[in-house]
């Protein structure tokens, strides 16, 4: 007896461990393969449809129905049978109550299924609103306010540090070509102090002294001439 009870504990705990585990494995795997709420809405409608489609189906076939009722009471009053008229009569206003709970479920469904349109729509709202939250989380993790204050502050520093530089540069610049102006100015003076005063300045004294060169090779040149074509007379 013993024995048999050990046997049936450790079965028992066996099973325990196993549905221990399933339950675990179910609990972690089905999150991967659960349909989203967009998912469950879009099957919700799904199912409105077919039953709106079966609905309409259903009234169409109570309106032939009622159509033979119709013509079979009207055989009856022809005929003039009292009961089966009576019997008719009451089948047709039974076929109307049903048509009529049919509209009226359809009405129903119909409201249910724009219902459903509307929670679709605030779902996907929501999601997206959701997406932007995690989104604008993010750039503020990245962008901290203090931090990019003081990278502004470093920002207005740099950009006022280059715009004195730049200041003082043009400046130089003024300064220099300034400075030019009157060397050249001073320059101009000079050589119309030299001119009225009849001297050469260094300008023109190398142009000067080519002609002069110029003056003595040709003299040159003209008594090697003479000199030879003397020798010749000889």
């Amino acid at each position: 007896l013993t024995s048999v009870n050990n046997y049936y504990d450790c079965v028992y705990f066996i099973k325990y461990i196993l549905n221990s585990f399933l339950q675990l494995l179910v609990a972690v795997i089905m999150p991967f393969f659960r349909k989203t709420d967009t998912e469950v809405l879009r099957d919700s409608r799904r199912v409105l449809r077919h039953a709106e489609c079966d609905l309409k189906r259903d009234r169409r076939h109570l309106a032939r129905e009622e159509h033979l009722l119709q013509e079979q009471i009207k055989q009856a009053a022809a005929c003039k049978d009292q009961a089966l008229l009576a019997v008719l009569c009451k089948q047709l206003v039974k076929l109307r109550e049903q048509n009529a709970r049919s509209c009226q479920l359809s009405a129903k469904l119909s409201g249910m299924n724009s219902d459903t349109r509307l929670i679709v729509s605030n779902a996907n709202v929501a999601g997206s609103m959701k997406t932007a939250a995690k989104t604008m989380q993010k750039v503020n993790d990245r962008l901290r306010p203090l931090k990019l204050a003081k990278s502004m502050q470093k920002f207005d520093a740099t950009a006022a540090k280059m715009e004195m530089t730049e200041e003082m540069i043009s400046d130089t610049l003024d300064n220099v070509l300034a400075e030019s102006d009157d060397e050249s100015q001073e320059a101009l003076i000079l050589d119309q102090v030299l001119d009225e005063l009849g001297i050469e300045t260094a300008a023109k004294l190398p142009a000067v002294y080519n002609d002069r060169k110029a003056a003595c090779t040709s003299t040159v040149k003209r008594d090697q001439q003479r000199s030879e074509f003397g020798k010749l007379q000889k």
